[in-house]
């Protein structure tokens, strides 16, 4: 399977095909390249995928705007693992529909790690906010990494508590 991000990230810009329909896709064709030269008459037949979508994908071939985000990914010292890369994160690959592609900074083998995450509300007490930080730096302590959805309230707190540990 190819691990050139541009096919991938062609993909994931089409409307109204997600991650499922990737997955499917996939499946069916094995490589994000033989989807996006497939005909239409043929893409429809696939299942969920339906008429519209077809046309979408057939006519989606926006390469020149995918490789202008690689190239502002790189200026930011973004890098991108597909699903087909080896160092696209293991316990990823066993979720239901995984993503596509992964934009990263810093260690993508953290990943791999024990993790746990932590969220919570934007609008927290102060008893929350302290249980946060001090779970995830606690947690630190012992090895295992931190994840959240990076929301502004008991993520950030979770993130803090990891930080001042010196964690992951």
């Amino acid at each position: 399977m190819s691990q050139d991000p541009i096919p991938w990230l062609i993909l994931s810009s089409i409307p109204g095909l997600g991650p499922v329909g990737i997955s499917t896709l996939v499946d069916h064709f094995k490589t994000p390249e033989r989807i996006l030269n497939t005909p239409q008459q043929h893409l429809k037949n696939i299942s969920g995928i339906g008429p519209s979508l077809a046309r979408a994908i057939a006519q989606h071939k926006r390469s020149e705007w995918a490789q202008a985000e690689i190239l502002k990914a790189k200026k930011a010292n973004i890098h991108i693992v597909t699903r087909s890369d080896p160092h696209y994160p293991a316990h990823l690959c066993q979720i239901f529909a995984p993503p596509p592609l992964l934009f990263f900074r810093g260690n993508l083998e953290l990943c791999n790690a024990p993790t746990i995450a932590i969220v919570g509300s934007r609008s927290f007490t102060p008893y929350g906010r302290h249980i946060a930080y001090q779970l995830a730096r606690d947690l630190t302590e012992i090895g295992i990494t931190i994840v959240s959805g990076l929301a502004i309230g008991t993520d950030t707190h979770a993130h803090k508590g990891a930080l001042a540990q010196h964690g992951a």
